[in-house]
Order: C-alpha cells, then sequence, then structure tokens
C-alpha cells in the first residue's frame, strides 16, 4: 500500500468513525429525552450509554455466568492453539462447546423474558421460580453442549449424525449461526442511522417558496438521474457498483410516486422535507452501501486450498464500526420499545440480548477457524446479511418518515391545553371559571387554524473547548469536526406538534397566548419562524394603559410548513386584537 492510498484509507476510516459515534450519540440524545424525568436538568448522551451498560452489568447472575464460562472457554482455546500438532483439536472443539452451551442459555432465556409477560403475576415476580429456571436452563445447556462436544471428539467429528449427540451438536452450531446472521443483519439496520444523519441535515433545509422548492427538487432528482447514468463508469466502487445503480432507481421511483400523491393531495409544499429525506435515504443508502462494500468477497471457489481470503484493514474496521452502530442501537432503544410495545421490564433482557449476540459471533469465529476456511469465511457470511439489513433499514425510515409526517398533520389530545386567556394560568379541563383571576371561561371550544411539526431552535450556551476541536479533529477528520468539535450557534431543543387556534400557539406542553404575541418574523432558516411575545409575571397578561409589564422574549419554531404556520398565527393574532 502506497503512502497516498493509506492517507485516504486513514481519511474514510475517520469519517467512517465519526458519523458512527454520531449516530450512536443521536440515538442516546434522543433515549436521553425520553428517560428526562426533571425538565430543568439536561442529560448528556455519554451518561445514558453508561447506565446502560451500568445496568447490563448490574444483572450480577448473568454478568458472572459470562465471565466464568467465558475463562473457561478462553483457557480451552489457549491450550488449543499452543498443541498445533492435534490431528482433531481437542481443546479448540471443548472452548467452542463451552461457547455453544453459553449461546444456547442465552436464548432459552432471552425466549423466557420475552414469554413471561404472560405468566400469572405470582410467578412473574417469584424469585425462587426466576432462580429455578435460571438454573435448569444453564445447567442444562452446558450438559447438553459438554456432552455433543464429547461424542463430537470421540467419534473424531461425527462423520455420521446417526447419534443424537452429533445430531444436537449439528443443531447447535445451526442455531449459532442463525444468531450471527441476525446479527449482522440488525448491524445493516443500525447502519442505516448514518444515512439517516446526512438525509435529515440536507432535508431540514429545503427553501420555503414554490419557486425555490421547485428547483431544489429539481436538483435532488437530477442528482438521482445523474448517478443511474454515470455510476457504471466510476472507478471506485468496482463490483458494488450495483448498490448505487439500484439505490438511484429505487430513489427516483419511489420519489415520483409520492411527489404524483402529494400533487394529487395539493400537499407538495408542505411536504417537501419530506419528500427530499425519502429520496436521499433511498439513494444514498445504495451509495453507501457501494463505496462499504466496494472491496466485497468474492464468490469462494472451495477447490482452492484458501477459498476465504484475509479481509483488509479497511473491511476489518468497517465491520466492527457496524457491529457497534447495531449493539449501541440496541442497547439504548431497546429499553423503551419493550416498555412502550411488550410492557416488560427491559434491564435483564437487554442484557442477556446483548451478551447473545457478542457470544453467536465468537462462536463463528471460533467454527471459522476450526473448519480451515479462515477470518474470511466469516467476513463473507455476515455481508450476505448486512446487505438486506441495509435496504429494510432504508425502507423502514422512508415509511416511518412519510407517515410521521402526515400523522402530525393530525391534532393530538395533548397538543391543546386549558388556559386562561386573560393570565394564562393552566386551567382544568371542566373549569368554568379562572382559579387565578377568577375569569369566566368560555365554553366554545377552540377554533384550529394549523396542525403541523414543529421544532424549538434555541441559542447554544456552551462553546467547545479548543482542546476538543483539536482532539475531534486529529481522531475524527474533517467529520469528526463537524460532528463533534463545530461550534453550533444554534440548536435543535426540541420536537414535536405545534397547533395554532383562535386564542393560542401550543407547542411541547406550553402555551402562548395570542394576546401576547406582539410580533411576527422570519427566523434563522430559511423554514422556520420567530415569535416575540411579553411574558407576565405573577399576574395579569392583560394590556394595561402603559403597555405590557414584562420584557420580550422570543421563541423560534422550525417547519415543514412555516409558510402556513407564519400565516396563521398572524391571521390569528389580528383576529384576536
Amino acid at each position: 500500500m502506497s503512502e497516498v492510498d493509506a492517507v485516504f484509507l486513514a481519511l474514510r476510516t475517520q469519517a467512517l468513525l465519526a458519523l458512527a459515534l454520531h449516530s450512536i450519540f443521536k440515538t442516546a440524545g434522543k433515549e436521553a429525552e425520553f428517560v428526562r424525568t426533571d425538565p430543568s436538568h439536561t442529560l448528556k448522551p455519554p451518561r445514558v450509554i453508561l447506565d446502560r451498560l451500568q445496568n447490563m452489568l448490574e444483572q450480577k447472575d448473568i454478568a458472572i455466568t459470562v465471565i466464568l464460562v467465558s475463562i473457561l472457554a478462553a483457557v480451552s482455546w489457549g491450550l488449543g492453539l499452543a498443541a498445533v500438532d492435534q490431528i482433531v483439536p481437542l481443546w479448540g472443539l471443548f472452548s467452542l462447546g463451552l461457547v455453544y452451551g453459553l449461546v444456547l442459555f442465552l436464548t432459552v432465556e432471552t425466549l423466557y423474558l420475552l414469554s413471561s409477560k404472560w405468566l400469572a403475576p405470582t410467578l412473574r415476580n417469584n424469585r425462587l421460580f426466576a432462580g429455578a429456571i435460571d438454573s435448569v436452563a444453564l445447567t442444562g445447556s452446558l450438559l447438553v453442549s459438554i456432552a455433543a462436544t464429547l461424542t463430537y471428539i470421540s467419534t473424531a467429528g461425527c462423520l455420521t449424525l446417526s447419534q443424537l449427540p452429533c445430531q444436537i451438536w449439528d443443531s447447535l452450531g445451526s442455531l449459532s449461526a442463525a444468531i450471527f446472521l441476525i446479527v449482522f443483519f440488525v448491524s445493516g439496520l443500525g447502519t442505516i442511522g448514518i444515512v439517516d444523519i446526512v438525509s435529515e441535515s440536507i432535508s431540514s433545509r429545503v427553501p420555503s417558496g414554490k419557486t425555490r422548492q421547485a428547483l431544489y427538487l429539481a436538483l435532488i432528482f437530477g442528482s438521482m438521474l445523474a448517478l443511474t447514468i454515470f455510476l457504471p463508469y466510476n472507478p471506485i466502487f468496482g463490483p458494488a457498483t450495483g448498490f448505487g445503480t439500484l439505490g438511484a432507481e429505487l430513489a427516483i421511483l419511489v420519489g415520483i410516486s409520492y411527489l404524483g400523491y402529494l400533487l394529487v393531495r395539493r400537499r407538495e409544499s408542505e411536504q417537501s422535507s419530506s419528500l427530499v429525506y425519502v429520496v436521499l435515504m433511498l439513494g444514498i443508502a445504495g451509495l453507501f452501501l457501494g463505496y462499504t462494500f466496494r472491496n466485497t468477497t468474492p464468490t469462494p471457489d472451495i477447490t482452492q486450498a484458501n477459498p476465504f481470503p484475509a479481509p483488509s484493514l479497511e473491511v476489518l474496521v468497517s465491520t466492527l464500526v457496524l457491529f457497534s452502530i447495531a449493539y449501541f442501537a440496541l442497547l439504548l432503544a431497546l429499553p423503551r420499545a419493550l416498555e412502550q410495545r411488550l410492557g416488560i421490564k427491559h434491564t435483564r433482557l437487554v442484557a442477556t440480548v446483548s451478551f447473545l449476540m457478542l457470544f453467536s459471533v465468537v462462536a463463528a469465529y471460533q467454527l471459522a477457524h476450526l473448519s480451515g476456511f479462515g477470518i474470511g469465511a466469516l467476513f463473507f457470511q455476515q455481508e450476505g446479511a448486512t446487505y438486506p439489513g441495509v435496504w429494510v433499514g432504508a425502507l423502514f425510515l422512508t415509511v416511518r418518515k412519510i407517515t410521521q409526517t402526515h400523522e402530525r398533520g393530525k391534532l393530538r389530545k395533548d397538543t391543546i391545553i386549558p388556559l386562561c386567556t386573560k393570565c394564562g394560568k393552566r386551567l382544568d379541563a371542566n373549569s368554568k371559571f379562572c382559579w387565578a383571576c377568577g375569569s369566566q371561561v368560555s365554553s366554545q371550544p377552540e377554533r384550529v387554524l394549523f396542525v403541523g411539526d414543529a421544532a424549538r431552535i434555541e441559542s447554544m450556551k456552551e462553546r467547545h473547548s479548543t482542546k476538543r476541536k483539536v482532539g475531534s479533529f486529529i481522531a475524527g477528520g474533517p467529520m469528526g469536526f463537524l460532528a463533534f468539535g463545530m461550534d453550533f450557534p444554534l440548536k435543535r431543543a426540541s420536537e414535536g406538534q405545534i397547533a395554532v387556534t383562535d386564542k393560542a400557539v401550543y407547542y411541547g406542553g406550553n402555551a402562548y397566548p395570542l394576546n401576547t404575541i406582539v410580533h411576527v418574523g422570519p427566523g434563522h432558516y430559511s423554514n422556520s419562524v420567530v415569535l416575540t411575545f411579553k411574558l407576565l409575571s405573577e399576574g395579569s397578561m392583560r394590556k394595561t394603559e402603559g403597555g405590557l409589564n414584562a420584557s420580550a422574549t422570543e421563541v423560534e419554531f422550525k417547519s415543514s410548513n412555516v409558510k402556513a404556520l407564519t400565516h396563521s398565527i398572524e391571521q390569528a393574532s389580528t383576529a384576536h386584537e
């Protein structure tokens, strides 16, 4: 490898690592907002990650079991590597058998935890019963795997599968291989988080105005068309060029279909950002696959002495990054999914699934080494599972974006909160008089003028230190500096639904009465608006002869349909005067 190639390899690796870390931190940031109990306290993403790891290790029986079996397997594997003159690698097979037993135990434990919600509460909350299940599962898994391993060794490899232990050994290998493929399918799903970051960043900057939006969309679709024409002639992707071409073609096909739907429903100006996101998600997903796997393992020739060549350093790094993204994304996002959809305790299951992912990869590596194919066979298998994972992830995020965009136009029950339009105090749903100022509460329902998505923008109070800026550039290159070292004057504080009625603007559980809004102006972005209002202290929000007795406060909102949002606020404020 020449010096120039080494420099480019380092820059590509830095960019991939920086995007991966940014994806993990973004997931951790969303989880921090979900688990935060004190609105005034900001929970940092690193703290969320450390809490998840700590909660996983606090499952002492699982952690101790994994550590003890791992030590025994490592010692056996070391003895197997030392005894290279053996025809049958006894210690290596015994190490693999121990790992098989651990994979079987973790699989049984996972299935039990997933099905525990259907048990009677007296059994589900009984520690003695849970301990008995764990003991039986661990003892049985190790006995079965060790017995199958000893039989496999004694029969010099189970040349026939007529014996039950040999069939069990074969089944344990199939179980570990299936979990291994699932792990890297999930890795593909996790990798799409990198594409999501790029697509979300570009789509959030769609300009306002129909003419500018039309030119912006023409540029996006034109870029995808150019990819389909010129990608086959590129010298970079090699055999993986088809991934980029397929992604561009899907982006054009799905994008035109979605654009046609929006034109029929006359929502193209409102949903232009989601349209751009859909096109970019599919197009960039194909490019990412083509770039990441341009050195894909060729179809092996089993007749050769070494059918699977050893992977390059770049392939090793990219695979490790893929696995790390999937691992941390699962570790961070799994608890909320389990709480919301399955209704079961998440801490123990997170630990079990995390260790199951790890040791299925260990088992696949040991089997590839003992079979004589080497680590190249391992990477050939994982590539076949990662490809569909990326495509499924891209399609899933595309459908989710479209669904979420259209659901934001439906008013949620918790968006509009009852409040007194005279003093701004929050009221109960059935209040007839304000408890603070005694004003009569109107019985007529509020007239909804606008409903849509929004993000509250606020100024950054913190500035990164010089050490962080230099360190992020050295460790992650230009992409690392952009993600972790560069100071941004503004940040997206929260996301949610915004509603405008004939009484107030509602967002994030807060109400901004129309009689306090004194100015509506353009924001820092082309799709944002700034509201200037008077926040009164401990008392009436009524206007007095001398004006309003409080200083002006500004709130900036970013929306995919900022023109309609601004117009509805101005219209409601004018009618309210």
